[in-house]
């Protein structure tokens, strides 16, 4: 009677550990949730993942096929390139492959994520967040850095443990689509911008504006595309 008492507190808590239901799915019926249906899905893990964005954000999500899912709680996996889409208590997973666009749309951000493989000369799988449309388009592609461990047993310092920490490379497109990656040094931008080169060196001047910040790039990216 003890031993089965044993095993039945141990199912119970086996069920309370893993509440949320991950499954994979086939298709039915219409409408966004029936769309996002048809989709093949994997097991969705979450032991040792990196995510772009850590809370769970609602988003439309257009593939390339030309369906449109809508207004899912999402979360994109940079360790796996795969999107992790909730519905109601089930986790559904789709790959990056399948996506063109991610349309994020709630209280912590408004952002656009596009497929790199829209872009020519574009690096890697994944997607860049546009951070300023117009003639010139700025783009950050977000990855992550394994930083391996630097501790010194002797003088007993540094780090133990290896860190995986998220980094960002930014690039500025034109409307053919082509991308170039951007030197953050002034010298460089104003070169991308030569148009308007003279108005940008002022306007970064009295704004006090610096290329290696995100914040004023954008801003920089987005006068430039109002002149």
């Amino acid at each position: 009677m003890k031993k089965n008492l044993i095993v039945l507190l141990i199912t119970l808590s086996s069920f309370t550990v893993y509440s949320q239901t991950v499954e994979t799915y086939k298709y039915s019926g219409s409408g966004s949730a029936a769309v996002l249906e048809k989709y093949k899905t994997k097991t969705a893990e979450t032991k040792g993942v990196y995510f772009y964005n850590k809370e769970w954000q609602d988003a439309d999500i257009i593939m390339f096929s030309g369906d449109k899912l809508e207004n899912f709680p999402v979360r994109y996996n940079l360790g796996k390139n795969i999107l992790e889409i909730k519905s109601e208590d089930i986790v559904k997973v789709i790959s990056i492959g399948q996506i063109k666009e991610i349309h994020f749309h709630d209280k912590f951000k408004n952002e656009i994520l596009k497929n790199t493989v829209l872009y020519k000369n574009n690096e890697g799988v994944g997607f860049f967040t546009v951070l300023s449309e117009g003639n010139k388009i700025l783009l950050k592609k977000t990855y992550l850095e394994v930083i391996e461990p630097n501790y010194v047993n002797a003088l007993d310092v540094g780090e133990q443990e290896r860190k995986i920490v998220q980094r960002a490379k930014y690039y500025i497109a034109d409307r053919d689509n082509e991308v170039i990656q951007i030197k953050k040094n002034k010298r460089f931008v104003l070169k991308l911008l030569n148009d308007r080169a003279e108005d940008i060196k002022k306007y970064m001047s009295q704004n006090k504006l610096s290329v290696k910040n995100e914040n004023d790039l954008i801003e920089i990216f987005n006068y430039y595309n109002t002149i």
